[in-house]
């Protein structure tokens, strides 16, 4: 919360404090859009759409990192399902590049129920510019047994940007 309050100017004691600590202020922005990612995320994934292509998904391709926008969903899916390319999620700043049709509409939706715009983000500057992250990521995972008091090792290889914890949460669940 202390990312949207920098972020709309708010005059609180949390958020002078990060703006005037440039550590703080980019670690605060960055939680925000990382929080409005992960719920961009969440929507997807209750609605079924996690594995899906969407008209207007802003699609990442996994491999060399380009973007493209999805104009035909039914030849995008299942390159979504093979991990050829990814719905790319919004870490929401000014200069996002934007999602179109439907899959704008999903975003500007969880804007609005922050009640902030991306022009909003602009009160952030470089710190706040925007992003998109892969949605969906192959894991290659290797699992070793221990030989002494049990349990297993897990090794795997994650991209910047990715959390191991993640990983491993869904791993033991």
């Amino acid at each position: 919360e202390v990312g949207k309050a920098i972020l709309a100017g708010d005059g609180s004691p949390e958020a002078r404090r990060a703006a005037r600590d440039r550590f703080l202020r980019r670690l605060s922005i960055s939680a925000y859009q990382a929080q409005l990612f992960n719920r961009w995320l969440a929507e997807r994934m209750a609605d079924g759409l996690f594995a899906a292509a969407l008209r207007g998904d802003v699609m990442k391709k996994l491999d060399t990192g380009g973007l493209f926008t999805c104009e035909d969903p039914a030849a995008d899916g299942p390159r979504v399902e093979r991990f050829e390319i990814s719905p790319a999620g919004p870490m929401f700043g000014h200069k996002l590049r934007p999602a179109t049709h439907d899959a704008l509409a999903r975003e500007e939706r969880i804007l609005a129920a922050e009640g902030m715009t991306l022009e909003g983000f602009a009160r952030g500057g470089g710190e706040a510019e925007g992003t998109r992250r892969a949605a969906r990521l192959r894991v290659e995972l290797v699992l070793e047994p221990l030989a002494e008091g049990g349990g297993y090792r897990a090794s795997f290889e994650l991209p910047k940007g990715s959390y191991a914890t993640v990983v491993m949460r869904e791993l033991v669940k």
